[in-house]
């Protein structure tokens, strides 16, 4: 039971604070009108767009109500998400400082080195994504939160990653609906706007996202920054093709080294988060499952190793047995 609600804890970090930097950033060329071209129209709509608007997220048989606000302006993007329902759970992204305010913890901001935007720290060409997945654009008129939807399925290649289905706006290409799906078909978690509104920025809402406001909520500050395996006590052997190495939050504070330390690891689609820390005889061992969220953990020595996200069990399997301690590390 410690382990599973660890893991429903550590989740709920991996999805909010990775929710707001998952924009799929693609390097790509395309035809008109193909499925590449509207992904491309998807990675500009979502990060120049003005937009608010609530959406829900349903997974296993819980569902999250959040509301998201996103402010394009200056050249700098500003992103607000709140939860609406169950504890408070709020996410501020303001250029390149990310900041968590999560149940039951303490508040604080993760800030990347300065001049590597969040959503700058990979970029994935077509063609690899390709290795992994084919993509295909459904025929069919479909609406989301009053909407005309065109849906682009992307299938996986292997068992390493679920498939994937994106309603996406006919006018903005934003990505309206998201759904994730098993290798067998069964719908495993989707997220989906029920209002959504394209809006110009006001000095109001630009001053939600001014420093002082968020200076007043009393934040700490952490570090997370592009994986660096100079960084890191860790090495990674034979991982799941296409997973690499993401954002590193290393571990701080005045017990740094009991602390927990985070390797943030993508495909360019599917993200799992790796928590590497000193072993207390509570962690996780082998497989756990809540919802559509698979863990795998195992005692290394003298730590706890946990892979935790969205994606089948033998991917967070391989992950967490890929990994191992560095030479003359602690």
């Amino acid at each position: 039971m410690v382990a599973n609600n660890r893991i429903g804890e550590r989740f709920l970090l991996h999805s909010l604070c990775l929710f707001l930097c998952s924009a799929i950033p693609l390097n790509i060329f395309a035809s008109e009108e193909g499925p590449v071209a509207w992904l491309e129209r998807m990675q500009h709509a979502i990060v120049a767009l003005n937009y608010k608007g609530v959406l829900v997220y349903l997974h296993g048989d819980q569902i999250e109500t959040m509301q998201l606000l996103h402010i394009h302006s200056d050249g700098r993007e500003r992103e607000h998400l709140l939860s609406l329902n169950g504890e408070l759970r709020e996410v501020f992204r303001d250029g390149e400082s990310l900041l968590c305010i999560l149940p039951g913890k303490t508040r604080g901001s993760l800030r990347e080195h300065r001049g590597h935007g969040i959503r700058s720290f990979r970029s994935f060409r077509v063609e690899r994504l390709a290795s992994y997945y084919q993509f295909e654009l459904n025929d069919g008129n479909e609406r989301v939160a009053g909407r005309s939807v065109q849906r682009l399925r992307i299938e996986p290649r292997d068992h390493y990653r679920y498939g994937i289905d994106l309603y996406l706006d006919r006018d903005h290409a934003l990505p309206l609906r998201t759904l994730l799906r098993s290798g067998q078909g069964n719908t495993l978690s989707q997220m989906m706007f029920v209002q959504i509104e394209f809006i110009t920025p006001s000095e109001e809402i630009l001053q939600h996202f001014t420093e002082s406001n968020l200076r007043d909520r009393g934040l700490r500050e952490e570090q997370i920054r592009p994986y660096s395996a100079a960084d890191s006590d860790w090495n990674f052997g034979q991982l799941p093709a296409g997973f690499e190495p993401w954002l590193h939050k290393p571990r701080s504070g005045e017990n740094a080294e009991r602390g927990v330390e985070q390797i943030v690891l993508s495909d360019g689609l599917a993200t799992l988060s790796l928590y590497l820390e000193h072993n207390d005889d509570e962690g996780l061992q082998g497989h756990s499952t809540v919802g559509a969220v698979n863990a795998y953990g195992l005692t290394l020595g003298r730590y706890q190793v946990t892979a935790v996200g969205e994606v089948p069990k033998a991917t967070v399997r391989a992950v967490a047995q890929a990994v191992t301690l560095r030479r003359g590390a602690r």
